[in-house]
Order: C-alpha cells, then sequence, then structure tokens
C-alpha cells in the first residue's frame, strides 16, 4: 500500500515537472505579434460582429476554427484584448493534452508508455507551436486523443458513458478543426475489425455513429461550400466566368 502511494506520488510530480517545461516552452514567445494566418483567423471571425458570424462560416480555405474562435472570443471578453488573451486557449487545450496522452499511455500500454509520450509531446516543436498560437489545432489533438481515449474503452468495456463521452469530443474535434474527419475514418473502419472479430455486440458502436452524423452535418455542409466557392472562384473557373 505505502509503496503505490509513493509511486502514485512520484507520477504526479513527474507530471508536474512535464507540466511546467510544457508551460515554459509554450509561454516563451506567447506575447509576440500575430503571424499571418492568425490575423486571418482571430480579426474576422473571434472580433465578428455577432456569434451567428463566427459558427455560420469556415472561412476561407478553412481558416475559422469554430469552437476555437468562440472560445477565444469568450476570453478576449473576460480578460480583455491582446495576442496573450487570443492565444490563451490554445495553450490550455495544448497542456491538457499533454495529461490525456500520459493517461492514454498508462491506460492502453502502460506506465512508461504515458511518461515517454506526454515528456516528448511537452518538448515536441511543433505541438509547442501550434499551442501558441491562436488555432484550432491543439485543440484538435486535444479532442482526437480523448475522441481515441473513450473509443478504445467502449470497445473494452461496451459502456454507454464511455459511447457518449467519445460522441461528444468527436464533435468538438470537427468544430475544432475539420482534419478531425480523419480520424474518425480510422475509428470507424477500427470499431468495424473489432465487430467482424466479434470481440463485442455491435449495437452501440454503430448506434453512435447516428448522432455523430446528424451533430456534424452543419460542419460537413459549410466544408462543402466552403469547397464549392474555392472551386467556383478559382483562376481557371474565374476565366471561364469572365469570358
Amino acid at each position: 500500500m505505502k509503496e503505490t502511494t509513493t509511486r502514485d506520488k512520484s507520477l504526479l510530480l513527474f507530471l508536474g515537472f512535464v507540466l511546467l517545461t510544457g508551460c515554459v516552452l509554450r509561454c516563451w514567445n506567447i506575447n509576440q505579434s500575430f503571424w499571418w494566418d492568425e490575423i486571418w483567423s482571430t480579426m474576422p471571425y473571434v472580433k465578428a460582429s455577432s456569434l451567428w458570424q463566427v459558427v455560420s462560416s469556415l472561412g476561407y480555405y478553412f481558416n475559422n476554427h469554430i469552437f476555437y474562435s468562440l472560445l477565444a472570443r469568450g476570453f478576449i471578453a473576460i480578460l480583455g484584448e491582446s495576442e496573450f488573451t487570443a492565444r490563451l486557449p490554445a495553450l490550455i487545450m495544448g497542456l491538457l493534452g499533454i495529461v490525456v496522452l500520459f493517461q492514454f499511455g498508462k491506460k492502453f500500454l502502460g506506465v512508461h508508455a504515458g511518461i515517454i509520450a506526454s515528456l516528448l509531446l511537452a518538448v515536441s516543436a511543433f505541438h509547442i507551436d501550434h499551442s501558441s498560437e491562436a488555432r484550432g489545432y491543439s485543440g484538435l489533438a486535444l479532442f482526437a486523443l480523448l475522441s481515441s481515449f473513450y473509443f478504445l474503452k467502449g470497445l473494452k468495456t461496451n459502456e454507454l458513458r464511455s459511447w457518449i463521452l467519445f460522441v461528444l469530443f468527436t464533435i468538438l474535434g470537427c468544430y475544432s478543426h475539420v482534419f478531425m474527419v480523419a480520424v474518425s475514418i480510422s475509428q470507424f473502419f477500427s470499431s468495424l475489425l473489432f465487430i467482424v472479430a466479434e470481440k463485442l455486440g455491435s449495437r452501440k458502436v454503430v448506434s453512435t455513429q447516428k448522432p455523430l452524423g446528424i451533430l456534424s452535418l452543419p460542419c460537413f455542409f459549410l466544408v462543402s461550400l466552403q469547397y464549392l466557392s474555392i472551386v467556383l472562384f478559382s483562376p481557371p473557373f474565374l476565366q471561364i466566368w469572365v469570358k
């Protein structure tokens, strides 16, 4: 019992050290001026005149990461307008991603895998970069991890709670960035493999696809409109219209 308690304390201390390291690295340049893509995302959508403008468009080349725009809008309303405030949701979700990856590794691959994975993510230049900019990428990473965590847990336990959380985090991932669809597709085919192998009853796995489809429809409708506008107003098509 005492050995277990000591081990848990050591893990908490290690995780605290990893989070502190990750936080320092992500805050290093967090007050620097916005770069081009952040201006495209922050100015038109986070500072839009109405919430409808925030949620009704994905922006040119999907520069409006809807869930992030809503979060940043709220943080700016509470804390005031600054580069740090606009990037704060990305920082928080980036740090949460480190914690979730630790738990993910610990749950499915063992404690040592969780330790190594969380440390690597904390010092990952790519993750540091996207956790310190006013964009939805750190949210995409966080919700992809949470979605996958509860997907695997649902396959293992077949609990309704796990499937509900799987749907919730998948939807949040879709509204953080449309590339979440790639994660969903891989999960769908993975579930088919489990069903074919008769590892669990297929009813709950299949039943999650209906709410996922319904709740994701607005996002994918916006994606379709965006692709259509890009195609129709690209230079070759514009030449056709002009002629």
